[in-house]
Formats: structure tokens, sequence, C-alpha cells
């Protein structure tokens, strides 16, 4: 069982050169999830199993919104107010699957099952702005006495999907230095929804996947996959939602014909493992074919209120490649200390749908250190791990603006130690470097499709340090 209560309040104040903004954001965020299984195993090896799980989360927000002259003595007054967004969603999730295995021979096993899902979400959203003239509807109370935006809002949506998936899982033994794992996947669903858009579509997918295990020596081993997956949808992309992002750009547009990504995935990995348990060392490449890829689309309407939502951009492609390696001290005379390091590189390509240019879908990797020392002879521990990100050109586009995001290296260290057999005393140093995460954007008028540069912004922010002391023990 869980139960969380996120819920806070956020204010923000701008200092611009000819007028001040505030901005009050009350968010109302709680989540709840009940879970369980219940296992019978019999004699003859035998074993069937029945699980479920229901969650609900609760993800509330008002914002408002107000502008007033430097001189003015009270900003945050109903007559200065200029925005108003109340955005309300409500997700809910009710899964149950049966499972049974059973050995088919002594080298091979096979698990089947049958998993229904059953997912909805209720939202709304209501836009309200200090617009007058003709055209313009008159201010309402739900709208936080300003205009409403119909164009905008979301007065309700529901989003339902009925789920059911039928698998298989087949392990075999084919020898003492390899064996195979084999699935196979039957999805089956229907998504249908209310409210501004009326619509229901339904999907079936097969999702097979292989994967093969070869060991050279008991150090090394060989390991291969492929196999096939299919992403599942974001509920709240498929009505307009509020965007908190981006000061400019409110609100984000719905995509009722969203459709899932689907993906073949391939990967080579070696491991070995370095004599006398002194440590591991692995290497993995992937490769990613890509359909309907989900990105940002262009959405606009009305040419005055340029839109992005969430869409299917196209074909996509990944590829990289995954090292990492631990190793015990005993070589130095400290055998009780590990240093671990990975290095990440990837690639990726994708055609944007507002430029018509190849660019890339996420970053380029990251190089990580890390070290842990445990001396038992007293109790102690200690460590740090330092993180570096590596960047090269990746971009975040859409109908107005291109976004750069860059993170700085990291730094987290800790000791502790154990008083009393039972009572365990830890100090950490969280983000010791105070890491700084950089923005770049380009602003475009009217769009990114056919408009020209009009701002370029560069922000940093860091989030604070901290130092953490905790006391825990068992009874």
């Amino acid at each position: 069982m869980l139960y969380g209560d996120s819920g806070y309040p956020r204010r923000v104040s701008r200092d611009f050169r000819d007028y001040l903004e505030y901005e009050q954001t009350d968010n109302d965020h709680s989540n709840w999830e009940v879970g369980g299984d219940y296992d019978i195993s019999f004699a003859n090896g035998h074993r069937a199993q029945l699980l479920f799980v229901a969650t609900d989360q609760t993800r509330d927000e008002q914002r408002e919104r107000y502008r007033a002259d430097p001189d003015t003595a009270q900003v945050a007054d109903v007559n200065n107010k200029t925005l108003f967004i109340d955005s309300d969603q409500r997700t809910r999730e009710r899964i149950v699957q049966g499972n049974y295995s059973f050995p088919l021979t002594s080298d091979q096993n096979l698990r089947v099952g049958l998993e229904r899902a059953v997912t909805r979400l209720d939202s709304s959203l209501l836009v309200g702005s200090r617009h007058s003239g003709s055209g313009s509807l008159p201010p309402s109370e739900r709208y936080g006495g300003l205009n409403p935006q119909p164009s905008l809002s979301n007065a309700g949506t529901t989003v339902e999907e009925v789920r059911y998936e039928g698998f298989a899982f087949h392990n075999w033994v084919l020898s003492p230095r390899s064996t195979l794992e084999t699935s196979l996947v039957y999805e089956s669903s229907e998504i249908s929804q209310s409210g501004v858009v009326d619509n229901s579509r339904r999907f079936n997918y097969l999702r097979p996947s292989i994967d093969y295990r070869f060991n050279f020596t008991e150090s090394l081993q060989l390991r291969a996959t492929a196999a096939k997956e299919v992403s599942q949808l974001s509920f709240s992309s498929f009505a307009a939602t509020v965007n908190d992002d981006d000061r400019e750009q409110n609100t984000d547009a719905g995509n009722p014909e969203l459709t899932p990504q689907e993906e073949l995935r391939y990967e080579l990995g070696l491991e070995y493992r370095l004599p006398n348990d002194s440590g591991v060392v692995n290497s993995r490449i992937f490769y990613r074919d890509i359909e309907n890829y989900i990105g940002n689309i262009n959405a606009t309407v009305d040419p005055n209120e340029p839109l992005s939502a969430e869409g299917n951009v196209g074909p996509a492609t990944r590829w990289g490649i995954f090292n990492d390696a631990s190793l015990r001290l005993g070589f130095l005379g400290v055998p009780d200390a590990i240093v671990s390091a990975e290095l990440n590189i990837f690639d990726s390509q994708i055609t944007n749908p507002f430029l018509g240019s190849k660019e890339r879908i996420n970053r380029r990797g990251e190089a990580e250190l890390g070290f842990r020392r445990d001396v038992t002879a007293w109790a102690l521990s200690y460590g740090f791990d330092y993180r570096y990100p590596f960047h090269g050109g990746e971009y975040d586009i859409d109908v107005t603006t291109i976004t750069r995001n860059d993170n700085q290296p990291s730094l987290d260290m800790f000791v502790s130690r154990v008083f009393f057999d039972d009572v365990t005393v830890r100090l950490e140093s969280d983000n010791t470097l105070g890491q700084s995460r950089c923005r770049s954007r380009y602003r475009y008028e009217p769009s990114t499709i056919d408009g020209e540069l009009s701002r370029i912004e560069d922000s940093c922010s860091s989030r604070y340090r901290r130092l953490i002391l905790s006391v825990s023990s068992t009874f």
C-alpha cells in the first residue's frame, strides 16, 4: 500500500524593465496505490500466481498571473490579473493478471498468462485572459473573472483504455554454457475518448523477443537480444493540457489521433568477471529502429495562437554503447574499497516536422566515477559519486521555439557509521558542486516553420547544495 501527498504552493516574481509580474500557483497532487499477489505451488513443480494493482492519482493546478507598473503598490490585485488557468487531472488504473508456470522437460519451462488493465483519465482545462474587443466572450467567474479562451480550453475530456495481454515465456537451457529465453505477447486494446472529441480506436500488436546467453568461460559471457516493443500512451496527451515550462506558451494542444510508438530493439553485450571476485567489466551496444516516434508536432488552428502537441513524428533511429566496470582495490592493499566507472555514448536521428532537418532525439551520453570503502573494523563507510554529462546539439523544437538544455557536472558524497550494532548515522553532501542546469531558447515569430528569430534567452539555475544527516535503526 502507498499514499502520497505532494501538493505545494508556488510563487514567482518577475521584474521586467517596464512592468512587474507576479504568479501564484496552487498545486494539489496526491496518489494512492494498493497491490498484492497470491501464489500456489504444486508438488509437481507447477506454480500459479494471481496479481492485482489499483492506483489513483490526482493532479490539480490553479495558476493566476498579475501584471502592474513598477510603481504600483500591490501587484496581486484583481484589476491587474492577466491570466487564469485551472487544470484538473485524475488518472485511475486497475490491473489484474493471472499466470501459470510449469516445466516442459528437465531443461525447459514455460509460463503463460493473461492480463487485463483498465486505465481512465478525467481532465479539464480552463484558460482565461484579459482580452477585450469584438468576438471576445464576457468575463466569467469560472475563468477567474477574465475572458474565457475557448480555443485553448478543454472543458472536460474522458479517455479510457481497456487492454488485454496474453503472453508466453519459454526458458531453455541449451547446454551447460548457453541458455535461450523467448517470449510472445499479444496485446489488444480499445481506447475511447469523450468530451470535446468523441472517438474510439482499437489496437492489436504482437511483441516477440529472444534473449540468448553463452558462457565462453566461467568469467566471460555473451548476451544477444532482439525484441519488439510498443509504448504505453500518456492519456494526458489526448486533450489540451497546461504547459509549465514556457510562460509565453501556456497550453499544449491535445491529439486524439495519437498512436503508440513501435520499436525494434537489438542489443549485444559482453561481461567479463575478473579473477578472485575482484571486479566486473560490461560492454553493451544497441540499435533501435523506431516507427511512429512520439514528439512535438504542429497543432495550430488559429495562426494568432501557435500550438504544439504530442504526435507521431515518423521513423527514428537510436544507437550507442554502454560501458561500466567495478574494481576492488585489493592490489593496492585496500580490499574493502571499490571503484566503479561508466562511459556511455549515444546518437540518434529523426527528420524534424517543423524544420525538415535531421535532428537528435536524445542526449549524447555521460561519464561517471564512483568510490566506496567499507571499513569493517570501524563499522565505517564513505564514498562519492561524480557524473559528467556529454552535450552535442540535441534540441527540443516546437512550433515557436528551439530549446537546448545542458546539465553541468555533479558530485555527491557520504560518510556513515554504525553505533551500538544497530544504529546507523549517515551524513550526505548532495549537489556538492552546486550543479547548474542551463537553457538556451530561441524564439521565432510567427513560428519556427516560416518565421524569423525574434529573441534569444539564456538562463541558468542551480538547485541548492544540501547536507543531510540521517539516523536509522532496526528493531
